[in-house]
């Protein structure tokens, strides 16, 4: 005689996946992230970091006009070791490395079908060094620079969804900078025999605080989940 209800096992199995599915309907937190990248970094206009991630967080997923907090860090790191006797050579060795950080908030006032415009404001941090050591036998010594940048950034953007997932947005800014710049040599030069000729020490740093309008401030590519 076949059975007239179902095994338990298939019930439970059931009962398991409708609990899931409902619990992934009813997660505040699910459809809200966002995370990406800058596509300015392939056309050398990016004026942050090359190699970073970008992230943004729906505050009101009930809104008709969508708010956001969002966030971005990011690095770059060059070394460059010349191993050159002849030719093409640089004559030195370099490193470089750089750390940003920024953190903002935006807000739509015109949405379309699938696309939107909206405002905010970013403020980041930007620090960068730069060492050349010098190892000739006429000339030896180190060079370094130093940056700091400190920027406030008002935000203008906009946003095509290609699918319910992936979003482009291409933002402008109007920015307004507090950079410091610090330069320090201490490089000495020799005659071809080894005896000194003269030699260069000392330091130099400056202040100031810089405006521009950036056309191209982020071109993100992000994946909402």
């Amino acid at each position: 005689m076949l059975p007239t209800k179902p095994p338990l096992l298939l019930l439970a199995c059931l009962l398991l996946a409708t609990s899931g599915w409902a619990q992934a309907q009813t997660n505040p937190t699910r459809g809200r992230w966002e995370i990406g990248v800058d596509a300015l970094s392939l056309f050398e206009k990016n004026t942050f970091a090359p190699y970073s991630l970008f992230g943004r967080y729906l505050l009101n997923p009930d809104g008709n006009k969508k708010s956001h907090f969002r966030a971005r860090i990011g690095y770059n790191f060059h070394s460059y070791l010349d191993t050159v006797t002849r030719g093409n050579s640089h004559d030195h060795d370099s490193r470089e490395f750089a750390f940003m950080a920024l953190v903002g908030y935006q807000r739509e006032f015109s949405v379309f079908d699938r696309s939107s415009l909206y405002a905010g404001a970013d403020v980041s941090f930007n620090r960068d060094f730069v060492e050349t050591l010098w190892d000739l036998p006429n000339i030896t010594g180190f060079e370094t620079v130093q940056q700091r940048i400190i920027g406030l950034h008002g935000v203008i953007g906009y946003s095509y969804s290609l699918t319910q997932n992936l979003r482009i947005s291409l933002e402008s800014s109007v920015s307004l900078s507090h950079r410091y710049y610090r330069y320090q040599e201490d490089v000495f030069f020799y005659f071809d025999d080894g005896t000194p000729m003269s030699g260069r020490n000392g330091h130099f740093g400056s202040t100031r605080i810089d405006s521009k309008i950036n056309p191209f401030h982020q071109l993100l590519v992000t994946y909402k989940f």
